[in-house]
């Protein structure tokens, strides 16, 4: 069995999605390394890093990271981090505030779960109260440990 065909047994005992089609066999990282791409077979893409005397195996992104978000009237509000934490990001209006201001207080106040908008900062809405909502974290698939890349 060729080094090829040993690494796609390997990388398909790793990740339950499997992997097949070698996309490229050499290219180079930041740091000078050799990276061997893969493409899963439901369109998942896998980078080794390859050294001298190893293989970097990272885990796989099944799904990215998706942030939360919101609309009143013609602005749309949405989290700036990607996942289940923007889903706590409540935004009170009033009457009196306009959406610039609240989305200002509510980034100074919460600087660990901004939100961002686009529409007219100048409306001011009637009092109501918005809830973001659809963030959802990464599905992410670790390797299974205890296995060895298989370098010879």
């Amino acid at each position: 069995m060729d080094a090829i065909a040993k690494l796609y047994e390997f990388l398909n005992k790793q990740y339950e999605v499997g992997f097949s089609n070698l996309l490229a066999t050499s290219g180079k990282d930041l740091e000078g390394q050799t990276t061997l791409n893969f493409k899963g077979y439901d369109g998942t893409i896998l980078t080794l890093v390859v050294s001298e005397t190893e293989i970097s195996i990272p885990p796989v992104i099944l799904e990215p990271a998706v942030a939360a978000s919101a609309t009143l009237g013609d602005n749309v509000f949405t989290a700036m981090e990607a996942g289940l934490i923007g889903n706590s990001i409540a935004l009170i209006f009033d009457g009196i505030l306009s959406v610039q201001a609240v989305a200002d207080a509510h980034n100074l106040a919460m600087p660990d779960n901004m939100v961002s908008f686009t529409g007219d900062g100048a409306t001011i809405p009637l009092a109501a109260t918005v809830t973001l909502s659809g963030g959802l974290d990464a599905v992410i698939e670790e390797p299974v440990a205890d296995e060895e890349a298989p370098i010879e």
